[in-house]
């Protein structure tokens, strides 16, 4: 959150609005992870702002962020609106980079919400083609995860099963606790689908006090707050109270 904060900082006062995009995604992003609403949209929304009368790369990016957003808001009419302004803006520059991920995993799952598995397995093996063939590998847990839900939804537990195994194992192998908790959630799910109430229990203990660990390193008390408030993790936490 630093990090993005001094980039748009020193865009700003460089006069170079258009290098204060991409930071600004970045950071409506970051604080839509730790359940800072407010801050989210105040910084997307202005990101989104200076995009639109730039690039329409520049703009793809703040509307994937934007449909993020609303969807984790829980507005659908909204996510929905912001995801046609991205895939407008996505079709003229057939970019898929950084925060353009967030467009494509809301539309991935407002084809789920809408009983529309086999479309949202369809548009996920397209991403994951593309990941592959770019190297852009810190976005493949994230995929995989919803990949392993959309299988879930298809009655077809014993792949969501390897699929979220295979998430769980590349956040592990790039880092990412960010994508390690929800991907250990999909397990959790696909293991319970599949049968296995043990390995779905020990999954979810692992999410939680992931979850925990991270909460524990977030400094600034209101974003501690927001984080642990966020509804995912306040039912993990409460599941694991019971």
């Amino acid at each position: 959150v630093a990090t993005w904060e001094d980039g748009i900082e020193r865009a700003t006062r460089a006069g170079y609005a258009g290098a204060a995009v991409n930071p600004g995604t970045a950071l409506a992003a970051a604080y839509g992870m730790l359940g800072a609403a407010d801050r989210a949209f105040s910084v997307a929304e202005r990101a989104r702002s200076v995009a639109e009368g730039l690039d329409l790369t520049l703009a793809e990016l703040a509307f994937a962020v934007l449909a993020w957003l609303h969807l984790r808001s829980g507005d659908g009419e909204a996510a929905r609106a912001a995801v046609a302004r991205y895939s407008e803006a996505a079709s003229t520059s057939q970019v898929f980079i950084g925060e353009t991920v967030f467009g494509e995993l809301t539309q991935v799952e407002l084809l789920l919400a809408d009983g529309r598995a086999d479309d949202a397995l369809g548009r996920i093996d397209r991403l994951l083609a593309a990941v592959r063939e770019r190297g852009i590998q810190i976005v493949a847990p994230d995929l995989l995860a919803w990949r392993a839900r959309a299988l879930v939804a298809l009655g077809r537990a014993d792949e969501a099963v390897s699929d979220a195994r295979v998430a769980v194992a590349r956040a592990e192998s790039v880092g990412s606790r960010r994508s390690l908790w929800p991907g250990l959630i999909a397990l959790a799910e696909a293991e319970r689908a599949a049968g296995d109430p043990a390995a779905a229990d020990a999954a979810r203990t692992r999410a939680a006090t992931l979850v925990r660990e991270i909460a524990d390193g977030i400094d600034d008390s209101d974003l501690r707050a927001s984080f642990l408030g966020q509804a995912e993790v306040a039912a993990l936490l409460a599941g694991m109270a019971r």
